[in-house]
């Protein structure tokens, strides 16, 4: 399990506003307590990015990016955002998809993603991987 510092932002990377709101709904169900900022695809987040690097943006904590989005795949937006220099490690990156292809591994892989998830069928399936791969420091930590 992954901890995320609940102070700093999860983006949600994706071109479908219903795949948007499923997510941070799930977010919201879910034992994090970060914010979530919703980006409507690869093009939004390079541009986020970009406003972060230069402190006019919180740095996310989480990047949730879908795979496959128009004009700049989710592929090709993690690459863009590992090139930049303030941003080759972190934040961590998770490539969301349906398909489990290990050909979309491979390239999640590549483009520097860090995690990549495979979205369960059903809400409830999907709040149990989001709190199986990722949790909020306790007090105690």
């Amino acid at each position: 399990m992954i901890e995320i510092d609940p102070e700093k932002p999860i983006l949600v990377v994706d071109d479908e506003a219903s795949d948007r709101l499923i997510i941070s709904s799930i977010l919201a169900h879910s034992e994090l307590k970060n914010p979530v900022t919703e980006l409507r695809g690869g093009e939004e987040l390079v541009a986020y990015m970009e406003r972060a690097a230069r402190g006019d943006a919180a740095h996310p904590a989480l990047i949730l990016v879908d795979i496959n989005m128009p004009a700049i795949s989710g592929f090709g937006a993690v690459a863009r955002l590992r090139s930049m220099e303030a941003f080759q490690r972190e934040p961590l990156v998770a490539m969301l998809t349906s398909s489990d292809a290990a050909a979309d591994q491979l390239e999640a892989n590549r483009a520097g993603a860090d995690i990549f998830l495979t979205k369960p069928s059903g809400v409830t399936r999907f709040i149990a991987l989001i709190n199986a791969s990722f949790r909020n420091p306790g007090p105690e930590n």
